[in-house]
């Protein structure tokens, strides 16, 4: 059987390899990872083929049309506030996986486990849209965390880990963020990020949630081809992003903080400070209501974390379902 068709082929070595940006003969490669110059070669085709731009010149070898700093689960502790640190149970890094919420909703454990991966096939966002994952160009981030006994108003988390993360990414220096109800990180009406929640029930009474983070860090628009909408990313806003490592750590440390406040405290804070993020401030709204679209204005959050719409025959609270700003796509 050959090598190929025993494994799939894990094109993660290479890429971290290349990760310099600078140029790299398949030879040097060959004997670094102890392959054949045509396994480095298939490795190569491996990357390409989960969105990793790699130039290849005879004579000179392969280079990423742009570096990029590995995750690394020692790196992203050191960036976390001691509190936040030692608050997980667990903390790991994965090259290419399917989705790190499902190995977290997968996994037995009770506690408090962090996972990111470079790469996503099976990344997903809010009533089962994909989400684009390319290798190494933004943050894949699950958390699993464990409430016993689950707190009130657990539906509202969702937007207590958008204010957390929200807040987060300004003090980096992105001064415009906003929150859409119920779940997107916007940027002058550009998606940033998404939030999606996923809940299971404990055998003793508690509640699981497991949490999942993308943020658009530093994607390419070639590699944004599936993307739907409007988007953005953290190298289009700041002059000097941080380093990947940096920014995960901080992200995570956001989600425990969300976690550990709302285990606290319930959602009141937070219903308090989202005015400071409400991108659909009184905007006119098209939204379901009971099963049915209907247009109205957004007027804040319920102290449940319902939307707020205003209808013709008065104020409403909307629990699920897409809002669609109206005029825009």
């Amino acid at each position: 059987m050959s090598e190929s068709t025993r494994v799939p082929l894990d094109p993660g070595a290479v890429i971290h390899h290349l990760a310099d940006g600078h140029w790299h003969s398949g030879a040097a490669l060959a004997a670094t990872l102890g392959l054949s110059r045509a396994a480095v070669w298939k490795r190569v085709a491996a990357a390409r083929g989960l969105g990793v731009t790699i130039h290849a010149v005879r004579g000179r070898g392969y280079r990423l049309a742009r570096p990029f700093e590995p995750l690394q689960a020692d790196a992203i502790r050191k960036a976390m506030p001691v509190d936040a640190a030692s608050a997980l149970n667990s903390l790991a890094v994965c090259g290419s996986i399917d989705s790190t919420s499902d190995r977290l909703l997968a996994a037995p454990d009770t506690g408090a486990h962090a996972l990111f991966a470079e790469h996503q096939s099976g990344g997903r966002g809010r009533r089962g849209r994909q989400w684009v994952s390319p290798y190494g160009a933004n943050l894949y981030l699950s958390l699993s965390w464990t409430f016993d006994p689950a707190p009130n108003a657990i539906g509202a988390l969702g937007l207590a880990v958008g204010i957390r993360l929200a807040e987060a990414l300004r003090d980096l220096g992105v001064a415009e963020i906003g929150l859409k109800w119920p779940n997107d990180l916007l940027v002058d009406g550009a998606k940033l990020g998404g939030i999606l929640m996923e809940h299971r029930g404990e055998a003793a009474g508690g509640c699981r949630i497991v949490t999942g983070v993308g943020l658009n860090a530093a994607m390419e628009a070639g590699q944004a081809r599936d993307v739907d909408q409007p988007w953005t990313a953290l190298d289009r806003l700041l002059a000097v992003p941080p380093p990947r490592n940096r920014l995960a750590g901080h992200c995570l440390a956001a989600v425990i903080g969300a976690m550990q406040d709302y285990q606290k405290h319930g959602f009141p804070p937070f219903q308090r400070r989202w005015p400071d993020f409400d991108a659909l401030r009184d905007a006119p709204i098209e939204v379901d209501i009971d099963g049915r679209r209907q247009a109205g204005y957004a007027a804040g959050l319920a102290p449940d974390g319902a939307l707020l719409v205003r209808l013709d025959d008065g104020v409403r609270r909307c629990y699920a379902g897409d809002v669609t700003v109206r005029g825009l796509a």
